[in-house]
């Protein structure tokens, strides 16, 4: 019997005693929570809320995809495949979950996004909902401080496909005036948002959205990796998306913030009403982190999956069949260095790539 069946032999024992001790070590990841545990839902079951007992995931495997270094906004679009925006060359790139390598589509986005020549688009997010796959630029300024109005945007596109071709068709022009609603939101004065609005996005209280994911009741929720709102994450939700596309302009609910111990949102993803957050910090001393959450008040739980430190985690994406039974996350590789370049600098689209890692849940 292998290491891995030994763990979850001895949690199935300890769970029929009535004892259920966080195990530590042996790649195993402990779960925590800042209140009640509250568990996810069953793979497969996305309506089902019944709680579940504990869960702790394993590293399963590595591997790398091609053809881009930025693991940046990750979506499922089946069970088979995903999508990532390269938040540089602002393509968005179709990759088979099980077959790492090159991507099998490439879909450059600079027209429908608007882009001029030497534009970038900055794009750090994506969200499926229904048959809609959001795009979303990061909203950030540069790293002097300068206002980039080719990181305002939000482009809708309508998903179709077709014995694993996909096709993704604009739906209406990309909306360019988020800022100014968001300005407009009572998170802006409430939280003082204003002098962050024009700060770096590359400061820790910059303004910077690198998160979004579907929510309940059609919502879509922004994820800010800044600023930190007295050492929390902030969310604002836009609660009509739908007709965003139709060419409405945004409505938003009431903002969120979730103690993520400092740290903010990277990326996110949703399942069964729960959300899922990688997040991080520029403390040295924390590091990345994943956290759950089921939209219902301010607690969440922390998923302390081993050798997250290993990669530069910017990205989670959950698979319709495994739900959360399965946690893809992908790295932004593009400062990584070899031979004296960046990642981002390599010659051909061949050499370039980006990481990712496969966590699977241990059940008793």
């Amino acid at each position: 019997m292998n290491k891995q069946s030994c763990i979850q032999t001895l949690r199935g024992i300890l769970f029929l005693m009535g004892l259920m001790p966080l195990l530590t070590g042996c790649g195993v990841a402990s779960v925590t929570s800042s209140g009640d545990q509250k568990r996810p839902s069953p793979p497969g079951k996305p309506d089902d809320k019944s709680p579940l007992l504990i869960v702790d995931y394993f590293m399963q495997h590595t591997a790398y995809f091609r053809g881009s270094c930025d693991g940046s906004g990750g979506a499922a679009l089946d069970k088979d495949h995903f999508a990532v925006v390269n938040d540089e060359t602002s393509h968005l790139l179709i990759y088979k979950r099980h077959d790492p390598g090159e991507p099998i589509q490439s879909i450059n986005l600079r027209k429908p996004l608007e882009l001029k020549k030497k534009e970038e688009g900055d794009l750090e997010a994506l969200a499926l909902v229904k048959d809609y796959l959001f795009v979303l630029g990061s909203h950030s300024r540069d790293r002097d401080g300068k206002k980039q109005k080719e990181r305002r945007k939000l482009l809708a596109l309508r998903l179709r496909s077709e014995s694993g071709v996909f096709d993704l068709k604009p739906l209406g022009d990309v909306y360019e005036d988020l800022m100014d609603d968001l300005e407009n939101h009572d998170a802006f004065d409430e939280l003082g948002l204003k002098q962050s609005a024009g700060e770096a996005g590359s400061d820790p209280e910059g303004f910077n959205i690198e998160g979004l994911c579907s929510g309940s009741d059609g919502v879509l929720w922004l994820c800010f990796r800044g600023p930190r709102i007295g050492a929390r994450a902030l969310l604002i939700p836009m609660i009509n998306p739908g007709d965003v596309v139709a060419g409405d302009r945004p409505r938003f609910g009431k903002y969120q913030l979730l103690d993520l111990q400092g740290r903010t949102i990277r990326g996110a993803d949703n399942f069964g009403g729960h959300i899922i957050f990688v997040a991080d910090t520029d403390r040295d001393d924390l590091g990345p982190a994943i956290y759950i959450w089921d939209e219902q008040g301010n607690d969440v739980t922390q998923l302390h999956t081993p050798e997250l430190r290993s990669i530069d985690p910017e990205s989670v994406v959950i698979f319709p069949d495994t739900g959360l039974q399965e946690l893809l996350v992908l790295s932004d590789d593009g400062g990584r260095r070899s031979n004296g370049k960046d990642c981002k600098d390599w010659n051909g689209k061949s050499d370039k790539r980006f990481r990712s890692v496969t966590y699977r849940w241990l059940q008793p």
